[in-house]
């Protein structure tokens, strides 16, 4: 058993969790006293640790797990989006955890969409208030990446069809997209990807890209100013009126209730 599995022996504890738009270049210098971060990076950069006197290159779809108490400051070569969770691990964390994980763990591009989606869940349900099943969720990713360092779990035995339509969904979002385009790049029958989704997300297709719409809308209202119809546009509905009503159905609040209901300060 790895170091690493050896802290998950209880769910781990939320202390923050926030996801945003980000631009490029230099982030403020974040002061973490106590509590673990766990990064998810959509594109390259680089991370100081003043503490330490040392600095770490980040490479696309990293996952940077950052040790507690320590100061991190980033410099991003791109603008992105920022996955953060801050946590307390529940089981006894060993001297010699980063030197068996180290500070960042390559997912991969197959293998990061799948840790995007855990995480997007679990921010969904602390952004509502059901923080045991966000640390959940966390617990979940958490062994998700223990496994991933053990070389039990790999991204090639995910269906290539199922990974080729999660990519093309995540990139188009904007767009209007439907169940057929989606099967037809795929290279798979619709009926055959629609069992695929059901048995690897619980939906099929369509509600899968209206879930998909639905989550990405909350994080955007939860951690940016952006206007609600610019946000409508971002996830792909221009009529403003349909988005509201796609959004009560989910979430069971208008977008403007949600968002006041539920922003977490930085």
């Amino acid at each position: 058993m790895s170091e690493f599995s050896m802290c998950l022996s209880a769910p781990p504890r939320i202390k923050l969790a926030h996801s945003h738009h980000r631009q490029y270049g230099k982030t403020p210098l974040y002061r973490v006293p106590r509590g673990w971060g766990l990064n998810l990076y959509d594109c390259p950069g680089r991370v100081d640790f003043p503490e330490l006197g040392r600095k770490f290159d980040i490479n696309r779809r990293d996952v940077g797990l950052l040790p507690s108490g320590l100061s991190r400051q980033f410099d991003f070569d791109l603008p992105g989006r920022q996955r953060v969770v801050i946590f307390e691990f529940a089981g006894r964390v060993g001297e010699n955890l980063l030197q068996d994980v180290g500070p960042f763990i390559m997912a991969g591009a197959d293998y990061y969409k799948r840790l995007e989606y855990i995480f997007d869940e679990m921010l969904f349900y602390y952004n509502s208030g059901n923080v045991p099943r966000a640390e959940s969720l966390l617990w979940n990713l958490l062994w998700e990446l223990s496994d991933l360092l053990d070389s039990t779990v790999s991204s090639n035995q995910i269906h290539p069809a199922l990974r080729l339509a999660v990519d093309y969904i995540s990139a188009s979002l904007r767009s209007d997209l439907s169940a057929a385009e989606v099967a037809k790049v795929s290279g798979i029958s619709h009926n055959h990807l629609n069992r695929l989704f059901t048995e690897s997300f619980g939906l099929s297709i369509n509600p899968y890209i209206r879930d998909r719409r639905m989550k990405e809308a909350a994080g955007l209202l939860v951690a940016t100013d952006i206007p609600i119809k610019e946000i409508a546009a971002e996830c792909g509905i221009a009529d403003l009126q349909k988005f509201n009503k796609s959004f009560r159905l989910q979430f069971g609040l208008s977008p403007r209730k949600y968002r006041r209901q539920t922003v977490v300060e930085l």
